[in-house]
């Protein structure tokens, strides 16, 4: 083979993987307009995502197997639940350290978000709700990347007063001077931008990137 066929030849690959990242990125593009409602689907994008990066050349990239991936990777649903200057909050407790988070948790099979808001409010709070619009899309990635938690937050208004929680990680469901969002041990760690928003008359959407809070 002479140096021009050779010439061609590379001429050919390196349009070929040059395609092949953009037609991998076309999909990834495609496919993340709206915020995936399930794990399957952010595990997809994520490896989608891994074919749009072109390769570097002397540094090796960790590969993760999907088990692996299961275990950093959690999506959650959460309410938030204003009535007033209030807040409900549910209270975690492990030890002697309590954790304030808004009601919410995973996801079962073939459970829309929505669904799930709905019945994680009734077991914690131990009432209904009517969940309303996508608030939030909050993201919180532990040191080295060992774990990874992507919260999805509809606002909700709950049909009564809350009682006893059926989930026994939580201590009890109840509202909180929304002030309070700034100073309770919080996670994700977003309670002051929440109050923030809430003070301001904030009522649209938005993304937030919190840091890791064990």
């Amino acid at each position: 083979m002479n140096e021009s066929q050779t010439g061609q030849r590379g001429k050919f690959a390196t349009n070929a993987n040059a395609l092949s990242a953009d037609r991998a990125m076309s999909i990834v593009s495609e496919q993340t307009r709206f915020v995936p409602t399930n794990l399957a689907t952010l595990q997809q994008r994520s490896e989608l995502a891994s074919l749009a990066r072109p390769t570097t050349l002397g540094r090796k990239r960790t590969r993760h197997s999907m088990a692996e991936l299961n275990a950093m990777l959690r999506v959650r649903v959460a309410a938030l639940c204003v009535a007033g200057e209030r807040v409900l909050l549910a209270k975690h407790v492990r030890g002697s350290q309590a954790t304030y988070l808004l009601p919410g948790g995973g996801m079962a099979a073939g459970e829309t978000a929505i669904a799930a808001v709905e019945r994680e409010v009734r077991e914690e709070a131990g009432v209904c709700c009517d969940v309303g619009a996508l608030r939030y899309v909050v993201e919180t990635l532990a040191p080295a990347g060992s774990r990874h938690l992507v919260q999805v937050v509809f606002a909700a208004a709950v049909r009564g007063e809350p009682g006893a929680s059926a989930d026994p990680r939580v201590a009890e469901c109840a509202w909180h001077p929304i002030a309070e969002l700034r100073t309770l041990p919080f996670h994700p760690d977003v309670g002051a931008a929440i109050a923030d928003d809430l003070a301001s008359g904030f009522d649209g959407c938005r993304y937030l990137l919190a840091p890791w809070r064990d």
